[in-house]
């Protein structure tokens, strides 16, 4: 799922995903996995409405 944070005129800037920590068992006996970052990026807004997934990635540190 994207998710689409700010935009300029010629870019939408938006999270491209996540990526999971280990999965683990809570105090109630349920699984559970933390975010352990998001992955964000930029994309044309023309290719973002022709579902053409072409993102420049951005760096999150």
């Amino acid at each position: 799922m994207v998710e689409i944070l700010a935009e300029n005129k010629d870019f939408y800037f938006v999270r491209t995903g996540y990526e999971l920590g280990a999965e683990y068992s809570t105090w109630a006996g349920t699984k559970q996995q933390d975010i352990e970052k998001e992955n964000y990026g930029l994309i044309k807004k023309e290719d973002y409405w022709n579902s053409k997934p072409e993102y420049i990635s951005m760096k999150n540190t």
